[in-house]
């Protein structure tokens, strides 16, 4: 294994304990809330932007205007919206098994933010 793919895994692992964190605290809320809520990190999101940047600018999109939103869900699924804006769950990235796949389902929600 390369130091790189080494690197990639263990930052995969990083986003991954994080996104548990976050998924186990949102199981017992102190209040009461109707659906996921939204989860703001800057470390994960940084680390989100870092794999997804190089796909939006293939996409031709500018990647300082696309919103990538982390879901407190666990559920397996993303979703693309209006305004450049694009949601991930937290049951995606606990559930992607490669750094490989959540790029994978980044890349697929581009396209949607990229055809309007």
């Amino acid at each position: 294994m390369t130091s790189r793919t080494r690197w990639a895994q263990n930052r995969f692992r990083a986003l991954c304990s994080v996104a548990v964190v976050a998924t186990v605290s949102l199981a017992q809320p102190a209040i009461a809330q109707d659906g996921p809520s939204l989860i703001r990190d800057t470390e994960i999101e940084e680390i989100l932007h870092r794999d997804a940047d190089p796909i939006f600018e293939a996409a031709g999109l500018d990647s300082r205007t696309v919103r990538i939103l982390l879901v407190g869900d666990k559920s397996l699924n993303a979703f693309a919206t209006q305004g450049l804006q694009m949601g991930l769950n937290t049951g995606l990235i606990l559930q992607s098994e490669t750094p490989n796949q959540l790029k994978g389902v980044i890349a697929h929600e581009t396209g949607h933010l990229a055809g309007g």
